[in-house]
């Protein structure tokens, strides 16, 4: 994911309680707009709605920053949703 630098400082991202996972991956980069993000399950599967992660932005100057989900494969920025047999969910 990313997110203007000029406009939001990244202070914190929460595990969120709808994936339990053992395997967690939090990392970002406030110079650069940069977040990584990896929660995941090795056995089992989730179903239903919940709060996957919590982020937690200040704001360092006005204006406007979407944080972007990235589909840049030739950065290896990508955003993958994967169903219970480790497929792709793809959407609009």
């Amino acid at each position: 994911m990313s997110f203007n630098p000029d406009v939001l400082e990244l202070q914190e991202i929460g595990t969120g309680t709808f994936i339990e996972s053992n395997s967690v991956v939090k990392q970002y980069d406030n110079a650069t707009g940069m977040i990584d993000y990896f929660a995941g399950l090795f056995t089992g599967s989730a179903t239903g709605s919940g709060v996957i992660f919590i982020m937690r932005f200040k704001a360092k100057a006005s204006g406007i920053s979407p944080v972007v989900f990235d589909f840049d494969e030739s950065n290896n920025r990508l955003t993958r949703l994967k169903n219970v047999d480790g497929n792709t969910i793809l959407w609009d």
